[in-house]
């Protein structure tokens, strides 16, 4: 019989300021850029998660699948878990695959 710990639930994450690290954090936050489209329509990449979740605050994050990957080469093995995350849009008219 395997006596397994339980984790405890998770704890609800706090709030905190936001204080942008990229150009393009600091464009979001002053207000300069005001949709996503504007940030893939000039191409640029998205360091910061807080950009995303300033300009569409609707989003709820899903894990959708976890799965083993190992590789093996002479001297190393190594175990990798990719993982895929779906952010479904809620109240959002918004098609993202047109990019």
């Amino acid at each position: 019989m395997s006596h397994r710990r339980r984790r405890p639930p998770r704890r609800p994450v706090e709030k905190k300021e936001w204080f942008p690290k990229t150009r393009l954090g600091h464009l979001v936050k002053d207000g300069d850029i005001s949709s996503i489209e504007e940030i893939f329509q000039q191409y640029r990449r998205i360091a910061e998660p807080e950009i995303v979740d300033t300009l569409m605050p609707n989003l709820d994050e899903e894990v959708v699948n976890i799965s083993l990957v190992q590789r093996s080469r002479s001297v190393l093995h190594k175990s990798l878990a990719p993982g895929s995350v779906n952010k479904p849009m809620q109240g959002e008219n918004r098609d993202l695959n047109q990019w």
